[in-house]
């Protein structure tokens, strides 16, 4: 845990001497706290926080501005609300305009401030509407005057379902029925002759 915690600081910091020297925005993407595994059997499914780490250009910062996020994933998203994007001390509320989309408006994005870190939470999905092992996936689009750069790939896996049971537990369960099958056979067989 130690050396993926001192991997993470030494990126951070290559990219903001990297971002120093370009003079671009650039966000590395992530997910908080870990991938969680859906059970087949759920309705209701809570997706990983997508979070965005940004860096900013040491000099000639243009002035603060807001953006406008959009958080898409390859499947439904739930229409419970509320969903939230924490930025420092700032919280901002989403919208759901399309079936797999989260919208928040109105984002301040400070290109004063040396680093910014942003949270989605909230996001839920219905895992019963797909199968085993399925990958759910999600995505943030950025508008406004500054458009960062991301210096990783953008599509972060925020959930998964759990796998198809186990070949053994399936032939168990085979077997059982099976088992109770041929008992009700025998019984009413063995009633049949007691009766004639």
């Amino acid at each position: 845990m130690k050396q993926i915690v001192l991997l993470a600081t030494l990126l951070y910091l290559a990219l903001s001497v990297a971002n120093a020297q370009t003079g671009t925005s650039s966000c590395l993407t992530g997910i908080t706290p870990s991938v969680p595994t859906f059970s087949l059997a759920s309705v209701v499914g809570v997706v990983a926080d997508y979070t965005l780490f940004c860096t900013n250009p040491s000099s000639a910062s243009p002035p603060p501005v807001l953006v406008n996020m959009e958080f898409f994933l390859n499947t439904p998203v739930l229409d419970t609300g509320p969903w939230t994007l924490t930025q420092g001390p700032n919280t901002y509320v989403g919208t759901h305009p399309v079936g797999n989309a989260v919208f928040i408006p109105s984002v301040l994005y400070d290109t004063t401030q040396p680093t910014l870190s942003f949270e989605l939470h909230g996001v839920t999905v219905n895992p019963s509407l797909f199968g085993p092992s399925f990958v759910y996936l999600e995505i943030v689009s950025i508008v406004g005057s500054i458009t960062p750069e991301f210096s990783n790939d953008p599509v972060q896996t925020v959930g998964r379902n759990a796998d198809a049971p186990e070949t053994s537990t399936l032939l168990l369960a085979v077997g059982a029925l099976a088992a109770l099958f041929s008992r009700r056979r025998r019984v009413s067989f063995l009633f049949h002759c007691l009766t004639l």
